[in-house]
């Protein structure tokens, strides 16, 4: 019977335990979302957008307006953040919200709620490492930890002068693996989800 080269058996363990972890880390970030236009509002575009969100951590809301900037800057839109414009120390009067709107050439506003979220981790497959030398097999075993996590969103679009609510929308994203967990994947989900919808509905402006 042909025996295995113990310099083989070590390579082919080492490859075997590298493409099994890229199967379990490398996994999918998955994004649903459903929006409506109101008519009268058909092919509205804007080029000052403030962002509001209400109930967000700051490590998601840091990692979503670098995500927006990024993505609408390419539709020349400029990103400003609603608590750098209207301390939250005090209360703004319409007129004086109205100015500083005005100040900073404003045309539309951005809301995005957070609504269930959440995240598991989980016991995964036991992933063994190894060489076999003489007859000998050493080697140490490694247990996968499965992440997962889920977040839903409604989005509202608004005009600031009519105030009215010119696109509203939900979105959901959930993602499992390493590298499709967390704040950072969750709002790159989000935002490359919300762009790719305004383009499909006409409320981003041409490059």
């Amino acid at each position: 019977m042909q025996t295995r080269n113990p310099t083989q058996s070590y390579k082919f363990l080492k490859v075997t335990f590298a493409l099994t972890a890229v199967l379990f880390l490398s996994a999918f970030r998955h994004t649903d979302i459903e929006g409506y236009t109101d008519p009268n509002y058909a092919g509205y575009t804007f080029r000052t957008v403030v962002v509001q969100f209400p109930n967000a951590s700051l490590s998601f809301k840091k990692h979503a307006l670098r995500q927006l900037n990024k993505n609408l800057k390419k539709h020349k839109i400029r990103i400003l953040q609603h608590d750098e414009l209207f301390a939250p120390t005090r209360e703004w009067s319409e007129e004086a919200t109205r100015a500083i709107y005005e100040q900073h050439g404003v045309d539309a506003g951005l809301v995005i709620t957070l609504g269930s979220t959440g995240s598991e981790t989980t016991p995964g497959a036991v992933l063994y490492n190894g060489s076999t030398i003489g007859g000998t097999t050493t080697g140490y075993a490694t247990q996968v930890t499965y992440h997962s996590d889920h977040a839903s969103f409604e989005i509202a679009l608004v005009d600031i002068d009519s105030k009215d609510t010119v696109w509203m929308g939900e979105l959901d994203t959930r993602g499992a693996g390493l590298l499709f967990v967390g704040s950072k994947s969750t709002a790159k989900s989000l935002t490359k989800g919300l762009v790719k919808e305004w383009k499909r509905v006409g409320h981003l402006p041409a490059r």
